[in-house]
């Protein structure tokens, strides 16, 4: 079985992509792009990732943080796009709420109070 070397990208989720890396280099050619300069959000070559996922939303919030921690974007500009990816990102957000509702109790449900089975200490 023929060796190689693993990408050294690590994903959002922490795991490290599979892929195998580049002749002479340590990326894969899909990870190549995060190796390279950094593209600031609202750039004309900067690709919105998909919100319709947890991981692309982090994605976005990182590169909008990156861009604003770096000098790269100002203030006001990085208040907007906050902004619009709340707005873009609020529909996406309400199914997971849903979806958590569905699988546990409901807010302002009553809870149900269980005795403890443990003995009690007695104070002289």
């Amino acid at each position: 079985m023929p060796t190689y070397i693993q990408c050294a990208h690590i994903q959002f989720n922490g795991t490290r992509c599979g892929s195998p890396a580049l002749r002479g280099d340590t990326h894969c050619h899909h990870h190549q792009r995060y190796k390279q300069s950094f593209i600031v959000p609202g750039s004309k070559n900067y690709q919105v990732p998909r919100l319709d996922n947890h991981y692309g939303r982090a994605r976005l919030l990182s590169d909008i943080l990156r861009s604003l921690m770096s000098g790269a974007m100002p203030v006001e500009t990085a208040n907007t796009m906050l902004r619009a990816y709340k707005l873009a990102a609020k529909p996406y957000l309400s199914v997971t709420k849903e979806k958590k509702m569905k699988a546990g109790s409901r807010p302002g449900a009553p809870v149900k109070v269980v005795p403890s089975t443990a003995p009690t200490r007695r104070t002289p």
